[in-house]
């Protein structure tokens, strides 16, 4: 304990006497270091099972929130790991197919399944939020604060990327995507060519 605190009274005095430049870059260099550490810990799944909690509950509430908003009825919610062995045509396991969380649906449609598949993007906002307050709550809160909003902007980043599964069902639900994409295509050659017309004239 004695160790500890001596270490971080280091530390402290460290960063103290850092610009602000300095700290953030500082900031960067750990987040970064943390985020490859959990892509890393990926090899052990009852250790990223444990490490990457706060990730995994804000990853699936996204699901949860985008599905209860846009009628995707939801009937289910875990954020307990499970591993479910892979087998061979010899029925030899091969690996494992390991999921940390899921949200169940049962209205999964063209005009929602995309936004609720997708919805974990969000986390990079939030993960954004913190870094940009990071320097507000190493000065206000301290040392320990700091290296825990580290921790959360790492579990965010990691866990803001959609699944296999995630991507699968975006795809597969994309109808309302493409509507909007020509939509906006429309719009632009309309303006484009109206605005070229209008040069000429």
């Amino acid at each position: 304990m004695n160790y500890l605190l001596f270490y971080s009274n280091l530390i402290r005095e460290k960063l103290n006497f850092m610009y602000i430049d300095e700290f953030i870059f500082l900031s960067i260099i750990l987040s970064s270091f943390f985020v490859v550490f959990l892509l890393y810990s990926k090899k052990s799944f009852s250790f990223i099972s444990f490490i990457s909690l706060p990730g995994t509950f804000m990853h699936e509430f996204m699901h949860l929130f985008f599905s209860l908003i846009l009628n995707g009825k939801p009937v289910s919610f875990s954020i307990i790991p499970k591993k479910k062995n892979i087998l061979n045509l010899d029925g030899k396991i091969i690996g494992y197919q390991a999921t940390l969380g899921s949200v169940g649906s049962k209205n999964i449609t063209w005009y929602n399944g995309t936004f609720i598949a997708l919805s974990p993007f969000l986390l990079y906002l939030f993960a954004f939020f913190l870094f940009q307050n990071i320097y507000e709550i190493y000065l206000n809160y301290g040392i320990y604060y700091y290296f825990f909003t580290i921790y959360l902007i790492s579990n965010f980043i990691f866990a803001g990327f959609p699944s296999i599964t995630d991507w699968k069902l975006a795809i597969k639900n994309s109808l309302l995507l493409f509507i909007l994409f020509f939509i906006i295509l429309i719009y632009y050659f309309y303006y484009y060519f109206n605005l070229f017309n209008y040069i000429q004239g």
